[in-house]
């Protein structure tokens, strides 16, 4: 027997071989499904003995193993299927005549035979001219053949009788007319030899015994055959007889595993396709057959127990052992080779199904059937490639089957290397190439680069890189140039910690050769046998340690302002309550660790930051560096870099456009290294913890390019946090007092028309008022802007300051205010052509802080925040916010370092003081008054006085009280000072401006941030009352010389008082006082010696109507010459009342006449409240310059 069959068992000892062939020149896989619905009905019952018949359908029999069929009674062919189809009678005959030639080929050994012909009936077949033929079954086609497993049946049960008849005569023949039987090799040992010796005799005897049991055991009596192989070995025994004897013993152990083990056949094989009608049908009957065939013996006789079993075969740990002696008994024989191997695969699967049915793993046994497999290599045989193939196939199958995973893939290797041996003049890759994809699980090697991530070695490297580099060639020899590029990928990228650098540099170049002249591809290559090889992404190379989405500039963040307007369709959240849970759960909402804080921009550029390294000891080029996305449509920009060997960190970006609104999630990146595309997963990245990243994307925006007419800052410092939002920031040095118009330009620098523009001041609580300005309505005029187009407006700066050199105010800098009392006792009243202010400066004292204005530099930051939109952006009430940051460096100009008031000459005017420093380095001309100006070098300070028209403030009156609602406690309004009202007003009534000629810069003084004193009030208060004083009779001049009278005359003084006020004077007194005034800052008021009073000289609780005159009239006589003066003076007194009630809280107003406190919900006190403490107002109104009397003695 020259070939082998490595799928034989011990239990197909019992089977009965059927050769199945299809004839016919007709090759269609339907073919292929009939013969596979054959061989499903391997075993049936026959109904009238109740006998188990099985049968072994094989597909091609070799001749000279038939002839091994007295050896072994079930190596020879019994039975005979032929499937055709025929439907025309040429057609028909030429499957007669196939057919015929079939069972001529195995007559011999054949029972019986039967062909199936699809596609004509018998009826058909009877009117042709070859006509109907026994033995032959006719189909009209392929679906209409639901008789055919029946008509299997029918013939398994003929096979049987014709083996039950043989198996009688067999038993029945006399021992004397017995013929000797032979294996094919023995033939020519049988020339020469006696016949007529015992020993002859015994081994014609016990052959025959054990082709009797052999016989028997294909009939159904496993117990008989048993008994039968008994006897024949002994007999054998006594001949000597080693061959057939271990064909004895292997009969033995095959009756055993048959009783032992009677499941072990009914294995119910479903058919490839079970679409075929009747195909349902069949595979449920035969389940049910195997059952119950499952629950009797195997000679049909019920079981009595399992005691006689075991006194009728070998144990099971007996078995295995039987197999050794058998095997060495073959191993006599030197051509009993492939039977010798047979025996050893057997006891293999005796093994492992004897595993399988204890549910164990014993580590003894797999030993054992590891030592049966390892006799079958050490078998020599003269065998073919093909044969070479097929023998470490059936080894790699059993050593996998007994867990030797790794045994089985060398000997797997070994049989893949065979089909393209030097030898073999038609090498066959392609089973090359299939058969080393099945060594992958056994050396521990997936195609999946997921199960590679980390450095630890999983397997034996030198192995698997052995295996793929063999795949790789396999591929190429195939032709195959794509999938061989895929193995070279996962050998650099999964295996390429184990490999050298020369490797490494070796495999790269294979790599970029084969991708020069065939495109790689990032999808999975499937095989012809379905197998799918996963891509290789090169994660590794480079090797990418962080992944960051980066935000948009802060100018250009997209900002969700919910408003209600036409353009913006974005729902506001409403609700009848102030506050809502539900506001504050979405807005405490917690992101997702995938989700990004921020938003892209459709038709926006944005950004993604990664941070590579170079592990590979050689330069890297890669190319089409992108974004992978799901979700909203997205425009990758490719990006390409280099990187150095070994070397890293590297921070790339990579930029892409979205194209709509919507969520994106960006998964990955790709590259291109090598020729190699790659589509790198996040999830297959061990540094990147998220899976994916989304962000949302908004409806396109426009985009706004700022700039101004003045230079750039050098820092964009500001007050607030909004300034890492600014886009431009400018900065100027302006003197105190000076102004700038700042030319601002907005560029349309996007793709969208900007329909909305508001600009704000941020940060006005750090910025004095007034100090940038600008038109809203030039803004708007400009609006819509379009693409490319420009909006041009102007910012107004204005350098306001307070011009008050605060640090050096001192209280000896400037002299007290003057009266007009003062100049006319100074013995310069006597200089005719001296006027009150010029005395008065040139009584000024030098500054002593010029050296301290140098250090003065000030700093405004004006922040504009500039929010605009358009497009669909502003639909959905998006808009952009940016900053224009500009800072006024702030230098003094003029500085005030004193001030004061003193009275003019008319009693309606009065004289503003101001001591002016030039705080500049540069000559200033300073303009004030009407006409009046002066020079000021630098660091030089003048005092200069400008003549001012009093005035009165009158305060504002108290707003309508306001009573708090329930819950709500009322705030102090803020008390308005007198002394600031009378400064804001005294700006504005004078005009001071400065001007250096050499800088070209101008601008203003502002006096509003003075501090006024009460005596300085009282100089620029314009009395509310108007007075007329008359000498005997004459009115008094106040620009006059003193009126002249000699002492004892007798002169009187009229004082008539007008109420020039809008309300009633009450409680008002009118007092005359003469005094004297020493020119020292002493008055002497004590005048009983000198001066007598006829009349009263004080008039008291008199009630003065508005417009109403108030006459008083004194006389006065003089004991002694001198010159006196009268002080003549006006009060009135108002009660002012504090309550104190612990359930209001006053509200501060201002009241014409001072401070008084007004209740919540009423103007007077309640009746409930108590006032707790009365307080005065009390106001006072000189006459003005005092009246001044000249007594000359008669002397």
């Amino acid at each position: 027997m020259s070939f082998a069959d490595y799928s034989q068992k011990a239990e197909d000892h019992q089977c009965m071989l059927v050769l199945v062939k299809q004839v016919g020149p007709h090759k269609s896989n339907l073919f292929h499904k009939i013969i596979d619905r054959i061989c499903l009905v391997n075993h049936t019952v026959v109904p009238e003995s109740k006998r188990h018949v099985w049968l072994r359908f094989k597909r091609v029999v070799r001749l000279e193993n038939n002839a091994w069929g007295d050896f072994q009674a079930h190596r020879r062919v019994t039975g005979l299927i032929c499937v055709g189809k025929a439907t025309t009678e040429i057609e028909l005959a030429s499957i007669y005549a196939n057919f015929d030639t079939m069972k001529d080929g195995y007559k011999s050994t054949l029972f019986d035979s039967r062909c199936f012909i699809f596609g004509m009936t018998a009826e058909t077949a009877a009117e042709s001219v070859s006509g109907e033929r026994p033995g032959v079954v006719y189909f009209p086609s392929f679906e209409d053949s639901q008789q055919l497993e029946d008509c299997v049946k029918d013939f398994a049960c003929s096979l049987f009788w014709i083996l039950e008849s043989k198996r009688l005569e067999r038993l029945n023949d006399r021992n004397d007319k017995l013929p000797l039987l032979i294996a094919p090799f023995e033939r020519k040992d049988m020339v020469g030899i006696d016949t007529e010796t015992r020993s002859f005799r015994r081994r014609v005897v016990g052959r025959m015994r054990k082709h009797l049991a052999d016989l028997s055991l294909m009939a159904g009596l496993v117990q008989e055959a048993f008994n039968h192989y008994q006897v024949a070995f002994e007999i054998l025994k006594n001949a000597n007889d080693w061959l057939w004897m271990a064909a004895t013993i292997e009969g033995m152990c095959a009756a055993s595993v048959i009783m032992l083990y009677p499941s072990s056949l009914r294995k119910v094989n479903l058919p490839r396709n079970s679409s075929f009608t009747g195909g349902m049908t069949m595979k449920h009957e035969h389940v049910k057959i195997h059952h119950k065939a499952s629950t009797l013996p195997s000679n049909g006789l019920k079981d009595d127990g399992s005691d006689d079993k075991q006194k009728l075969c070998f144990p099971a740990d007996d078995i295995v052992d039987k197999y050794k002696e058998a095997i060495m008994h073959y191993s006599k024989y030197k051509h009993a080779g492939i039977v010798e191997m047979e025996a050893s695969i057997k006891a293999t699967q005796v093994i492992i199904m004897q595993q399988n049915k204890s549910g164990i793993g014993n580590d003894k046994k797999k030993l054992e059937a590891a030592e049966f497999l390892q006799n079958v290599v050490y078998i020599n045989l003269n065998l073919s490639d093909s044969e070479k193939v097929e023998r470490y196939n059936a080894l790699s199958h059993l050593f996998s089957e007994i867990g030797f995973t790794r045994k089985a893939s060398f000997f797997k290797r070994v049989a893949a290397m065979q089909c393209v041996s030097p030898n073999n003049t038609s090498p066959a890759w392609g089973h090359c190439h299939t058969m080393l994809l099945d060594t992958m699980k056994g050396y521990r090697i997936t195609l999946d680069p997921r199960e590679f991530t980390g450095k630890k070695a999983n397997g034996w490297p030198d192995l698997q890189q052995r295996i793929m580099q063999e795949l790789a060639f396999t591929a190429r020899k195939m032709g195959k140039a794509e999938i061989a590029i895929r193995y070279m990928c996962f050998i650099l990228h999964c295996l390429g910690d184990h490999l050298s650098t020369v490797d490494k540099r070796d495999l790269a170049g294979m790599l970029e050769s084969y991708t020069s002249k065939v495109p790689s591809t990032s999808d999975g290559i499937s095989l012809d046998n379905g197998l799918l090889i996963p891509p290789v992404p090169f994660t590794k190379f480079p090797a990418l340690r962080s992944f960051k989405l980066i935000r948009l500039s802060l100018h250009l963040d997209p900002v969700h302002i919910l408003v209600e307007s036409p353009s913006c369709k974005s729902p506001v959240f409403k609700s009848p309550f102030i506050y809502s849970p539900l506001q504050s759960l979405n807005r405490n909402k917690k992101l997702p660790p995938t989700k990004v804080p921020f938003k892209w921009v459709a038709d926006e550029i944005c950004e993604v930051e990664l941070k590579f390294y170079n592990p590979l000891p050689f330069e890297l080029r890669v190319a089409n560096l992108g974004f992978l996305t799901e979700g909203v449509d997205f425009d990758p920009t490719p990006a390409a870099i280099v990187l150095p060997a070994e070397s890293g960190p590297h921070l790339v970006s990579i930029m892409g456009t979205p194209k709509e609104m919507g969520t994106l999630k960006i998964t990955g990146y790709t590259t291109t290294v090598m020729g190699i595309k790659s589509n790198c997963r996040l999830p297959m990245i061990p540094s990147i913890k998220e899976p994916y990243y989304q962000v949302d994307i908004v409806p396109s925006l426009p985009r706004l390019k700022v700039t101004t007419s003045l230079p750039k800052a050098a820092s964009t410092l500001s007050l607030k946090p909004e300034s890492r939002k600014v886009s431009v920031a400018s900065s100027i040095n302006l003197l105190e007092g000076e102004s700038y118009g700042c030319q601002v330009v907005l560029s349309n620098t996007g793709k969208v028309p900007v329909e909305t523009v508001s600009l704000e001041l941020t940060n006005s609580e750090f910025v004095p008022k007034d100090c940038f300005t600008w038109s809203e309505e030039n803004i708007e005029t400009q609006l819509p802007l379009a693409p490319g187009a420009k909006l041009l407006f102007t910012v107004y700066i204005k350098a306001i300051g307070d011009f008050l050199l605060k640090s050096a105010i001192q209280n000896d800098e400037m002299p007290e205010t003057p009266t007009v009392s003062s100049y006319f006792n100074s013995p310069a009243r006597n200089q005719p052509n001296r006027s009150v202010s010029t005395a008065f400066l040139e009584a000024s004292k030098p500054s002593r802080i010029q050296d301290k204005v140098d250090s003065i530099v000030k700093t405004i930051e004006g922040l504009l925040k500039l929010t605009y939109s358009g497009g669909d952006g502003l639909k959905e009430c998006y808009y952009r916010e940016t900053n224009l940051l500009i800072k006024v460096h702030k230098k003094p100009s003029l500085m005030i370092t004193n001030w004061t008031t003193i009275p003019a000459t008319s009693p309606r005017q009065f004289y503003l003081v101001l001591d002016f420093l030039n705080g500049t380095c540069n000559e200033v001309h300073v303009q004030y008054g009407s006409d009046q100006s002066m020079i000021l070098s630098h660091k030089q300070s003048k005092r200069i006085a400008i003549l001012v028209d009093r005035f009165t403030i009158t305060r504002p009156k108290p707003p309508s009280p306001v009573t708090p609602k329930p819950g709500c406690v009322a705030t102090p309004l803020e008390e308005v000072k007198l002394d600031r009202l009378y400064a804001q007003q005294l700006a504005m009534l004078i005009n001071i401006s400065w001007s250096i000629a050499s800088e070209k810069k101008s601008g203003n003084v502002s006096v509003e941030h003075i501090s006024l004193s009460d005596a300085m009030i009282d100089n620029i208060r314009l009395c509310p009352i108007h007075w007329d004083v008359t000498i005997n009779g004459v009115p008094h001049d106040h620009q006059g010389d003193p009126i002249k009278c000699s002492d004892g005359e007798v002169i009187e003084l009229r004082v008539n008082l007008t109420n020039n006020m809008d309300e009633v004077l009450d409680d008002l007194s009118i007092l005359v006082e003469p005094f004297q005034d020493q020119q020292n800052g002493v008055r002497l008021a004590h005048y009983d010696q000198h001066v007598a009073c006829i009349g009263c000289s004080k008039i008291i609780d008199e009630s003065l109507g508005v417009g109403m005159t108030l006459t008083h009239i004194c006389q006065y006589t003089f004991f002694q010459p001198g010159l006196f003066k009268f002080s003549i003076q006006c009060k009135e007194k108002r009660p002012r009342f504090s309550f104190k009630d612990p359930n209001e809280t006053p509200l501060r107003d201002c009241h014409s006449n001072g401070l008084k406190l007004i209740m919540p919900g009423s103007s007077q006190p309640s009746p409930a409240t108590k006032p707790s403490k009365v307080q005065t107002n009390l106001t006072v109104w000189k006459y003005r310059p005092p009246v001044e009397i000249l007594v000359i003695g008669e002397g």
